[in-house]
């Protein structure tokens, strides 16, 4: 990573600067990302947060969203700050999820991601994730409906 970015796991009293670089990446999304109570709770439930903080603001964040009876877990929610873009620290973030999924015994990982976003497709084929098809205008995201590709691993 560039000078003066760190990664470290999302805390409780990050939640609002979370919320903001949500907000300015995605003018919707299909579950209650941009409201700080949503996160919280997932947080204390089921998703695992990591963020790259550059000054002490996330810049860039993602999440493992975990199924614990089935295990597995969907690296969900990445974003990057338009200003941001372009310096890999999507693929640090999914090392890092990966790194404590797996430290969980997980067996599955995967990924629906907006089949339009060419970097995080890249990076989810570099870290050896496998093309299993697209959905068809299946979310709503970004403020349209775009379609989705799997990937797992």
């Amino acid at each position: 990573m560039p000078e003066g970015y760190y990664l470290r796991e999302v805390r409780e009293n990050d939640v609002n600067r979370l919320v903001k670089l949500y907000r300015k990446v995605f003018a919707s999304y299909p579950s209650p990302l941009l409201n700080p109570d949503y996160i919280l709770e997932t947080m204390k439930s089921q998703a695992y947060f990591l963020a790259v903080f550059h000054n002490d603001v996330p810049v860039s964040a993602g999440s493992a969203e975990m199924d614990f009876i089935n295990q597995n877990a969907e690296i969900t929610d990445l974003a990057t700050h338009p200003e941001a873009r372009g310096l890999g620290l999507i693929t640090v973030i999914m090392r890092g999820l990966e790194r404590e999924i797996l430290k969980r015994n997980y067996k599955c990982l995967y990924s629906l991601c907006r089949a339009g976003i060419p970097g995080v497709n890249r990076a989810l084929y570099k870290l050896g994730y496998t093309f299993r098809g697209r959905l068809i205008n299946n979310c709503h995201i970004g403020g349209r409906f775009e379609d989705m590709n799997i990937w797992v691993k």
